[in-house]
């Protein structure tokens, strides 16, 4: 898993943290995905040096208004890739059937 990926996984779930509770700390990341607390210390500090991220007087952790525009980027990119895929292992003959501009398939057996 690359670098940008991993600290996207670590977005995505700073997302569902706050999501479910109003505060989220470095201890609430590791429970979540099961990472031992320096895994996150040092995924927090590329995070903050990317300014994806803020941290609190208190250790409560926020996104940023960039980390925001990365998540949901992230997350349309694996919309796609998960829209596309059934796609891809289609025959030409099977993509031939698809209406051209309009996603419709044409089935010759109705």
């Amino acid at each position: 898993m690359g670098l940008e990926k991993s600290l996207e996984d670590y977005l995505e779930t700073i997302l569902i943290l706050k999501n479910k509770k109003s505060i989220v700390r470095f201890v609430d990341i590791a429970r979540y995905m099961n990472f031992s607390k320096h895994s996150v210390s040092h995924a927090v500090k590329e995070l903050r040096k990317k300014d994806y991220l803020t941290m609190d007087l208190d250790g409560s952790l926020r996104l940023t208004e960039k980390g925001i525009d990365k998540i949901i980027a992230a997350l349309a990119d694996r919309q796609k890739i998960e829209v596309m895929q059934p796609v891809a292992s289609l025959t030409s003959h099977e993509l031939s059937g698809f209406n051209a501009g309009t996603g419709i398939h044409k089935r010759a057996d109705i």
